[in-house]
């Protein structure tokens, strides 16, 4: 598993909408 999939669920638990975005281009 990469290191953004670990981002992913933190960054649901953290914010989720904000960090999605951030998410979608680090994919």
């Amino acid at each position: 598993m990469h290191v953004s999939e670990r981002i992913v669920q933190t960054s649901h638990l953290n914010h989720g909408c904000r960090n999605e975005m951030i998410i979608h281009w680090t994919y």
